[in-house]
């Protein structure tokens, strides 16, 4: 499905929306030491940014590996997306941990 200008600027503003919505909640749930929740919340976060940078690039994924595998494909192996970390593994989509790094760079970056 291909997307007009202006649908494509609704969904990105909408996940980008529901990305700070995401940390405002996960700021809420850490105060409460709601630590899982908080965490989760980051993650989403994360989900929903990624996903609009995909988006606005014209990029379709229908899975949460769906978008880590093409921001990996389209972003970080091209350098766009920096990884910051000397010790980041090559294989960082088998690790959850520097799955939710990678993805919160990108948040840092976007915002």
């Amino acid at each position: 499905m291909t997307l007009n200008t202006e649908d494509k600027r609704i969904i990105v503003e909408l996940r980008l929306l529901k990305a700070e919505e995401a940390i405002v909640e996960a700021q809420d749930n850490l105060k409460m030491k709601h630590y899982r929740v908080s965490v989760n919340r980051l993650y989403y976060a994360c989900y929903y940014a990624a996903s609009a940078l995909l988006i606005n690039n014209n990029i379709t994924t229908h899975t949460h590996s769906g978008v880590i595998n093409q921001l990996g494909l389209h972003f970080v192996s091209k350098k766009i997306i920096s990884m910051e970390q000397e010790n980041f593994s090559k294989n960082y989509l088998n690790s959850d941990k520097q799955v939710i790094m990678m993805i919160g760079l990108l948040l840092k970056k976007m915002m």
